[in-house]
């Protein structure tokens, strides 16, 4: 593994972010941070981060993912404890290893009961475990996002922004 040090920073290759490894290539538990470094982007700001671990079954790309103890990540089914809830942007084979995007701008699959307006929160369910679901315009407890882009109802993948917080899983 080649990487450059330089003052607690350092590179990886970028197929390293978005291939899943059946080895582990790095410490379980690293975070990385990356930005888009696109002047164009308005959302620069939200440089995205993301956390090393382990798929503890199949993972879909863009939807949720809990984090378990040593960094495994499994579909949501806990709403009980706090915890970390990412939302992995590659699809995971079970035991494989990769990163997982948990702060800042990235994709997420979204299910709308109704319109959805840039700015609107949505939130992880442990009865649907395989979408996030919308919120509302007010943040809440169990908020872990908000859209970049608007929905008209339905299921969708969008840009969100995802805040980074520990949470309760919702059980409706």
């Amino acid at each position: 593994m080649a990487t450059n040090a330089l003052g607690g920073r350092f590179s990886i290759p970028i197929e390293d972010l978005t291939t899943p490894t059946s080895t582990q290539k790095y410490n379980l538990g690293l975070v990385l941070e990356v930005s888009t470094a696109d002047p164009d982007d308005a959302f620069t700001e939200y440089a995205a981060e993301y956390i090393y671990g382990q798929a503890g079954e199949t993972l879909t790309a863009y939807e949720p993912a809990q984090m378990k103890e040593r960094f495994e990540f499994i579909k949501p089914a806990d709403s009980v404890a706090y915890m970390t809830v990412c939302s992995p942007q590659v699809d995971f084979t079970d035991n494989y290893y990769g990163f997982f995007l948990f702060k800042g701008k990235g994709k997420c699959k979204i299910t709308a009961s109704g319109a959805m307006a840039v700015g609107d929160y949505f939130l992880p369910t442990v009865d649907t475990p395989s979408e996030f679901q919308d919120d509302g315009a007010s943040i809440t407890d169990y908020s872990i996002g908000s859209v970049l882009e608007a929905i008209a109802s339905g299921t969708e993948v969008v840009e969100t922004v995802l805040l980074g917080k520990q949470l309760k899983i919702h059980e409706s």
